[in-house]
């Protein structure tokens, strides 16, 4: 007879109650291994990211490569610069009209670490210009144990999954993070339409991956017409607000690995390697801590 067929025998029989110690035991057991690898895998990759390297799979050969860019692509934390200023031009971080017109609708809900593994799952997902990705079941693992223990976070972008006077009021705060779309619940169902993730050490971040879902969620006109693909921008308004996140709590690295059209609309430059891991050892010694998500308000003026 097993284990399990033993638990509602009667109180004195010693035998079941050996049994049922034995297992307990054994599932402690099993639980401190799999902390003990989770914990494994967490301090490998953050000694990774302190020597400048970072993993990707390969969907083709399925093995995990380790990369260190030569250059290395920059996210400038500075604020837009003033154009009436006098000052040297240097790296800022860029804003266009059109996106500060997004931020400033507020259409969308921000959190941050709300829906961490979804965001990841969603960024693994294939695209019409992408049908593979090098984000896979280990990397989601080892990433989702990162942030377990603190050291990954995500911002996430919410839309309403219906219109507001049709919204399903669910139980409060009710979501499913290991699901591709998850639902929050404050009031009404929202359904995640845009997210980042990445890495945090010292005054350092690691940007990871970023995704966009347009077509879902639904977002009103002036007018009250809906709006067709309202989640459009959803990454890029999560990216604004995770620079100023950033900035406001004194981080002073943003690195984004490697250079592409999408991420040179925001200002990113690049910068030799020796230079990247001076700065890189500069900013994993600092001191500061994530903290909670405030508004952007001051970089979309």
């Amino acid at each position: 007879m097993s284990v399990f067929a033993r638990f509602h025998v009667e109180p004195n029989d010693a035998s079941a109650r050996a049994d049922t110690a034995l297992f307990h035991a054994a599932t402690r057991l099993r639980s401190v291994e799999m902390h003990r690898r989770e914990a494994q895998v967490v301090e490998a990759l953050l000694h990774a990211y302190r020597e400048g390297a970072f993993p990707m799979a390969d969907p083709r050969s399925g093995r995990i490569e380790w990369f260190s860019p030569d250059p290395r692509a920059i996210m400038p934390l500075d604020p837009p610069r003033d154009p009436e200023s006098s000052e040297p031009p240097s790296p800022h971080f860029h804003i266009s009209r059109s996106l500060r017109g997004t931020l400033r609708s507020r259409r969308f809900t921000i959190t941050t670490d709300t829906a961490f593994e979804g965001v990841v799952r969603s960024c693994a997902e294939a695209r019409p210009e992408r049908h593979d990705s090098w984000i896979d079941d280990r990397i989601i693992t080892a990433y989702t144990a990162m942030h377990r223990a603190g050291h990954a976070h995500s911002i996430e972008a919410w839309l309403p999954a219906h219109e507001p006077s049709r919204a399903a009021v669910d139980p409060p705060s009710y979501r499913d993070p290991a699901s591709v779309t998850p639902v929050l619940s404050t009031g009404q169902s929202l359904v995640l339409v845009g997210g980042i993730y990445g890495v945090s050490i010292g005054a350092a971040f690691f940007a990871e991956s970023m995704f966009c879902r347009p077509e879902l969620g639904v977002a009103l006109r002036g007018d009250g017409a809906a709006m067709p693909r309202p989640g459009t921008d959803a990454s890029k308004v999560c990216l604004v607000h995770l620079v100023s996140h950033l900035r406001r709590r004194g981080y002073i690295l943003m690195d984004v690995q490697l250079r592409n059209d999408h991420t040179d609309q925001f200002g990113v430059y690049e910068i030799p390697r020796t230079e990247y891991l001076r700065r890189l050892q500069h900013a994993c010694e600092a001191d500061t801590s994530w903290g909670p998500l405030e508004p952007v308000d001051a970089m979309i003026r």
